[in-house]
């Protein structure tokens, strides 16, 4: 699949929010040197951060797509706010920058019984062994999104709570 930026328009078949050349300027301005990689990775990380954005808040935007159809959940039209605020570009960079290294959503570690895993721990002395499962019940899991604070809080203002409110930091 090809790397398409949606421009603002509401385009079909767009796969990120933000071009590399608006991730290059953001960490430079930082002095991270930890955004490198040939621009076929950089496109990767982008559109990998683009679907956790997709995927972890697409139903908690305020306001309205602008175009039914579109691949995305920007450009939305927000009072008073930028189609694709500027906050959430460079909430795309800070996912962008964790993708380079690791999975943003990784699959859950699988027990042998074939349950999703929530923890082992173990104590040597006297030995005790505690195994606690993600399930909450029959055929139901829950699902476990690791926060990333630095890119989390840069979408307060276009995110609103499971109640309806608006987060604010």
């Amino acid at each position: 699949m090809a790397f398409i930026v949606e421009d603002g328009t509401g385009l079909a078949n767009s796969n990120s929010l933000i071009d590399i050349a608006f991730a290059d300027e953001y960490f430079t301005d930082r002095n991270v040197a930890t955004w490198t990689g040939t621009n076929v990775v950089k496109q990767a990380a982008l559109i990998q951060a683009t679907d956790y954005l997709e995927n972890r808040f697409s139903s908690l935007f305020l306001g309205d797509k602008k175009v039914a159809l579109q691949a995305l959940s920007f450009p939305r039209v927000i009072t008073g706010m930028a189609e694709i605020p500027v906050s959430v570009k460079r909430a795309v960079c800070e996912y962008a920058l964790r993708a380079l290294s690791a999975k943003l959503a990784p699959d859950p570690e699988i027990h042998a019984s074939g349950q999703g895993l929530e923890r082992i721990r173990k104590k040597v002395g006297p030995i005790e062994n505690e195994t606690r499962f993600q399930y909450q019940g029959p055929g139901t899991v829950r699902i476990l999104l690791r926060p990333y604070p630095a890119a989390d809080i840069l979408l307060k203002d276009v995110v609103k709570n499971n109640s309806g409110r608006v987060i604010r930091g």
